[in-house]
């Protein structure tokens, strides 16, 4: 058996090149958070769903998701120049 996988690397492809129906029928969606947290996720998301909503009754995503994120590499840094050659 085939899995019928999407894969939606950005928010531009989720808009204008996935439908409803692919989604529907897919096994597995894979999407990067940044996609599920950008401007217009839901809009688009109950546009394609043709439901009636008002903007302050769409959901929120949560704050965040009990991981923390590390954006600073730790350690000692050597610096790999032709200064270093004449030790």
């Amino acid at each position: 058996m085939k899995l019928k996988v999407i894969i939606v690397y950005d928010f531009n492809t989720l808009q204008k090149k996935v439908s409803l129906q692919n989604i529907l029928e897919a096994d597995v969606v894979l999407v990067p958070i940044d996609v599920l947290e950008s401007k217009g996720y839901f809009e688009n998301l109950i546009k394609k769903a043709k439901l009636q909503y008002k903007k302050e009754q769409l959901p929120k995503l949560p704050t965040h998701s009990g991981q923390k994120e590390v954006n600073e590499a730790l350690g000692v840094w050597i610096p790999a120049t032709s200064a270093g050659k004449n030790l």
